[in-house]
């Protein structure tokens, strides 16, 4: 079971005009999995039949500037199917799910409502062809309201060296596909006094987003050291774009099969330093890039350059981490200046977790979170732009608020 709520606000003045920043989320879930043992004819063998069912009810209320955003969203999910095992790894699966969702948004004039149900088959293979090469196949056949018959492949090979067990590599492609929300995806653009342009007709009839996905994955272990590179090319089919670049003060949204990519690199390196120090270092870089009219160019408001490095401290139950980050400028519309400056920022949290014993076999966890966002109070100005345009909070690069306290406590409730 799930349940999260959030609220909060943010009001400020300029010029006697206010305007407000906040959300009040409701997060409602359940989830139930269950299994069963067949008999085995083989000791190497093991199959089960698995179930799944999944409920979700989100709320949320926000104020885009001055303006409301009401959206409310209800999913259920379920699936059924049989797994096979050979040498404790999954060799073989096969099973039936079946989606249901509703959505419904306002944002001012605007009202979109959308009905998915889904009904398909999953497939699942690994096959080991010799003590180097693994493959996993996956195939998804569905039958959607919205999109008829569909099919989302997906292929990974991993080389493994038995001999070499520091070393990992694996090649992976994909196909996938998801309609978009509208109104949350890219909410800051609505933060704005932007006329907002989208084709009534094509509101509740919107194209799914699609893409091919490339990429491959390498990692190194030696004692202490360990360094994992990843890749992702990203081939859009179809996309949504929000478009700023053609209509001065106004926001163009509609779905594109243009040329649209992504390139997604990341490197990560951790070393430890003794049995209780750890420090981290990641660089991402992370470039988008869409056809908006008749030029190619990057999407705005993203990051393209991104670093993070963490200190981590772990001793009996306690753990802290330091963790500084740092962003590259984004590009901006509609101000003198094309693009923010630098972000950076530095968060510390320690996490203290009690065990205590519930049976003779069995150690419940208690978790005490207490954490500091923006340690070092580093705070962007709020930008105004003329009296023709007012806020504009897509130019919001950074944090508005100071340092941030909180605190936290989880527990984990296990049924065996």
């Amino acid at each position: 079971l799930r349940k999260k709520e959030e609220s909060g606000h943010l009001d400020f003045e300029e010029n006697e005009e206010a305007y407000a920043f906040g959300n009040d989320m409701n997060h409602l879930g359940a989830s139930l999995q269950a299994r069963t043992d067949l008999i085995n004819s083989e000791p190497q063998k093991k199959q089960q039949l698995l179930a799944e069912i999944d409920a979700n009810l989100h709320e949320r209320e926000d104020y885009y500037g001055d303006n409301l955003y009401q959206g409310n969203q209800r999913n259920l999910q379920a699936m059924v199917g049989y797994l096979l095992t050979k040498n404790n790894l999954p060799n073989l699966f096969f099973g039936a799910k079946l989606d249901y969702g509703i959505l419904k948004e306002n944002f001012g004039d605007f009202r979109q409502e959308r009905r998915e149900e889904s009904i398909g088959l999953l497939a699942r293979h690994q096959q080991h062809w010799n003590q180097h090469i693994l493959t996993e196949a996956n195939l998804e056949l569905e039958h959607h309201n919205l999109q008829k018959a569909s099919a989302r492949p997906s292929l990974r090979v991993n080389f493994l060296f038995p001999e070499q067990k520091k070393f990992f590599l694996n090649l992976f492609t994909a196909y996938d596909w998801r309609y978009p929300n509208l109104f949350t995806d890219y909410s800051r653009i609505f933060v704005s006094d932007y006329d907002i342009n989208i084709e009534e007709t094509e509101l509740n009839n919107w194209q799914p987003n699609q893409l091919w996905q490339f990429g491959t994955a390498a990692s190194y272990h030696h004692k202490k050291t360990r360094i994992k590179l990843q890749y992702h090319y990203f081939h859009f089919c179809q996309k949504t774009l929000w478009d700023l670049y053609q209509t001065p003060n106004a926001t163009n949204i509609y779905s594109s099969n243009e040329r649209a990519f992504r390139h997604l690199l990341e490197v990560r390196g951790l070393q430890r330093l003794g049995s209780k120090f750890t420090v981290g270092l990641t660089y991402r870089w992370d470039q988008n890039k869409s056809t908006y009219g008749e030029e190619f160019r990057l999407d705005p408001f993203l990051s393209e350059h991104s670093v993070y490095t963490t200190f981590s401290y772990y001793n009996e139950g306690l753990r802290t981490d330091l963790r500084y980050h740092l962003h590259s400028p984004q590009q901006l519309i509609g101000l003198e200046t094309t693009q923010s400056l630098w972000l950076h920022r530095l968060d510390f949290k320690a996490t203290y977790d009690l065990y205590y014993a519930v049976s003779q076999d069995a150690l419940q966890p208690f978790s005490f979170t207490f954490g500091i966002d923006n340690l070092l109070a580093n705070q962007q100005q709020i930008i105004f732009q003329n009296d023709a345009n007012g806020f504009n909070g897509m130019n919001l690069w950074g944090i508005t608020h100071g340092t941030r306290f909180y605190l936290g406590v989880a527990y984990d409730l296990r049924l065996d």
